[in-house]
């Protein structure tokens, strides 16, 4: 484990070039804006009700791309104190995190596997157990759970579901989505009975309706006039989602409407503390940006209307290594 290291400001944004990346112990170039690594969810309770400004002390959660996870302490206004971080066994490549009460959902991207981690009381990670199944998963990216269900989204443009049996772990694994819906799906977040995926390519959200097998029905794009570029990384607060943009790196927050038409929508551009933003979480009127190039977390204000602003990225040493995945747990779980 690598000591526990305070968080500080980030130094001062470098310009956007070919990077080295590793990716399960081999260095793979990719440019920076190509990137697909995402991670979804954030650990929150999708209600149905605007973002909820309640902000709470709990643990932030990050998946590294050197196969670690970092544990950042969150105390009761959102602020971030100290972060520390292990490698994991059974974790190669990880992209996208998703967290209940008792376990930490990663997908894996270089062996198409998801490892169902636990938690610890004081919200570290503790043992992981990863399972492949079949030709359901392909370099999964994205992940969201909720209740007995899981969704992960699939480079070979598909999306894959799961049901979760009673220790937590995914079982039944099938493709959720038809040939052609989607063109590069990333991150996901689930808005009361509603699936929202970031299509990645195409520029626009998806909203898709899970029937009672978790396959998605009446899927429809929704571009919010024009305000997504490259969308990424995903949560949920309330009825609203929050986009990373990769391609100018923005932040995009909208509420998905009664019939999934995406309303209220607000754009944000923080050029000196968003460097390829692949996800996000949301802490009541605060939010967790992953930045891939710097090594650094954001963190920001969200307003009652579901703005962003006044976002500054830090660093906490050697724990947060090409950060893909971000997500929150409340201490009162």
């Amino acid at each position: 484990m690598i000591p526990s290291t305070h968080f500080r400001g980030a130094p001062t944004r470098r310009p956007r070039t070919l990077l080295p990346l590793p990716l399960g112990g081999r260095w793979v170039i990719a440019a920076a804006l190509g990137l697909t690594l995402v991670a979804c969810g954030g650990g929150d309770d999708n209600d149905g009700t605007p973002s909820s400004t309640t902000t709470s002390a709990g643990t932030l959660m990050v998946t590294n791309g050197d196969n670690s996870v970092a544990s950042c302490d969150v105390d009761a206004k959102g602020a971030v104190l100290r972060c520390e971080s292990r490698r994991v066994e059974g974790l190669n490549a990880p992209a996208a995190i998703d967290l209940t009460a008792r376990h930490a959902y990663i997908s894996n991207l270089a062996d198409h596997t998801l490892a169902v981690c636990d938690l610890a009381s004081n919200g570290r990670i503790g043992r992981c157990a990863t399972s492949s199944h079949g030709d359901a998963l392909s370099s999964p990216m994205g992940i969201v759970v909720q209740g007995s269900r899981l969704y992960a989204t699939n480079d070979d443009a598909s999306v894959t579901t799961c049901t979760l049996d009673g220790g937590g772990l995914p079982i039944g694994c099938t493709q959720a989505s038809t040939d052609g819906v989607f063109d590069k799906p990333v991150g996901a977040a689930l808005v009361g009975a509603r699936l929202v995926i970031a299509d990645q390519d195409e520029d626009h959200l998806m909203v898709c309706t899970p029937d009672g097998d978790g396959k998605l029905t009446q899927c429809a794009a929704q571009d919010a006039g024009g305000l997504f570029d490259k969308p990424t990384g995903m949560t949920a607060s309330g009825s609203r989602v929050f986009v990373t943009n990769q391609g100018d790196d923005s932040i995009v927050s909208c509420v998905v409407g009664a019939t999934g038409g995406l309303q209220d929508c607000h754009k944000s551009e923080h050029d000196d503390a968003l460097e390829t933003p692949l996800d996000i979480a949301v802490n009541g009127n605060k939010a967790y940006v992953a930045n891939l190039v710097s090594h650094s977390l954001a963190v920001c204000d969200v307003a009652d209307d579901g703005r962003v602003s006044a976002c500054t990225a830090g660093q906490a040493g050697d724990t947060l290594r090409y950060p893909s995945g971000v997500a929150f747990l409340p201490a009162s779980r």
